[in-house]
């Protein structure tokens, strides 16, 4: 009799652990928020962001990355399907940027706001509203460098010129 209500004693305790970790997981979870549904159009790569990235509105994470995938249309734009959250005010002056997360390498869609346009965004052909994304400061940055770059190469072959071993007798 003794070994069956240890038994039972153990059963229930097991059957109230598994109870209270389903509760403490919905009570976690919390209420899902309402999110709507965007596009990020892009003519330039995207590396290092990938699908459940983050979306973040100034700087606040408000939102995931659902697809990505090469416009069927024109294979040089590149298509990100993101949710954001419904309280989320985008508009017609919001644009998307790439950032990147650390020294990681992963990149998440930066989504800011110049106010200039205040009106809501407009939906496209296929339903859903596109957001432009901008080249960031980094991209910017990078192109300027390969630019100097090409300039510096310039400039040290004509100083290679000049101290030719011809010049350098003129002089």
């Amino acid at each position: 009799m003794e070994n069956r209500s240890h038994a039972i004693a153990a059963g229930l305790f097991v059957i109230g652990l598994l109870l209270a970790a389903v509760l403490a997981g919905y009570c976690l979870a919390g209420s899902p928020q309402p999110r709507k549904s965007y596009r990020v159009v892009s003519s330039m790569p995207v590396s290092g962001l990938n699908v459940q990235g983050q979306v973040r509105y100034r700087g606040i994470g408000v939102g995931r990355v659902t697809a990505i995938d090469l416009d069927p249309m024109d294979p040089k734009r590149v298509l990100v399907d993101i949710e954001v959250e419904a309280r989320i005010p985008l508009t017609k002056g919001t644009y998307a940027q790439l950032g990147m997360e650390g020294i990681t390498g992963i990149a998440y869609v930066h989504l800011l706001d110049d106010g200039r346009k205040p009106d809501p965004i407009d939906k496209d052909t296929h339903g859903m509203p596109e957001i432009a994304l901008r080249p960031s400061v980094l991209d910017d940055v990078m192109e300027t460098a390969g630019a100097i770059a090409k300039d510096a190469r310039v400039v040290m072959s004509g100083v290679q010129r000049l101290l030719a071993e011809d010049n350098q007798r003129h002089v």
